[in-house]
């Protein structure tokens, strides 16, 4: 497997300072460094953040999480990082399954893996059908244009590695939504 010090795990957050420690202690047991970018949170995600040992990047204002990532992506390519692993801080991500986007980044040597939160069927019950019919619908479409199975097109766990990584280093739009 690749070192762990290829790969930075970025975490965008906005007033998550109820989670931010067990989704950083949890990346953190799997020895990945982290940044957490604190996205103009009104509550404590940047103190706690930082009182966890990670490297905190603080907007003074919320940007959004297109903002959030293209600062995470500059620091990661300014850095050297080969690929960097975005996670959610409200911890709706396994970091059991840090490894897994890794390993496949490895064996296939793609620029852009996406986790599925749907490797676990019970996490699908919890999402509004509404949403999963067009979650489902996306999913075929990006998977012809593919050629390959996407099971979670909305999926915020990916891995995004070099050229693409510098790619979005230089010009991943602030407007972005993150799906």
């Amino acid at each position: 497997m690749r070192a762990a010090s290829e790969v930075l795990v970025v975490i965008p957050a906005l007033n998550e300072a109820a989670t931010i420690i067990e989704v950083v202690d949890g990346v953190r047991r799997h020895g990945y460094d982290v940044v957490v970018v604190d996205d103009g949170s009104s509550d404590d995600t940047a103190a706690l953040a930082a009182r966890a040992g990670v490297i905190v990047l603080r907007h003074e204002r919320n940007l959004g999480v297109g903002g959030a990532l293209q600062t995470a992506f500059r620091y990661a390519h300014r850095e050297g990082r080969r690929a960097v692993i975005q996670c959610d801080a409200d911890g709706q991500h396994a970091t059991e399954h840090l490894d897994d986007l890794v390993r496949a980044w490895q064996e296939s040597g793609a620029d852009l893996v996406l986790g599925s939160r749907f490797r676990d069927p019970a996490h699908a019950r919890r999402i509004p059908r509404p949403r999963r019919v067009a979650m489902a619908v996306l999913s075929r479409i990006a998977g012809r244009a593919c050629r390959t199975r996407v099971t979670d097109v909305t999926s915020g766990f990916r891995l995004i590695a070099e050229p693409v990584l510098g790619h979005f280093a230089r010009r991943f739009p602030a407007h972005y939504l993150g799906d």
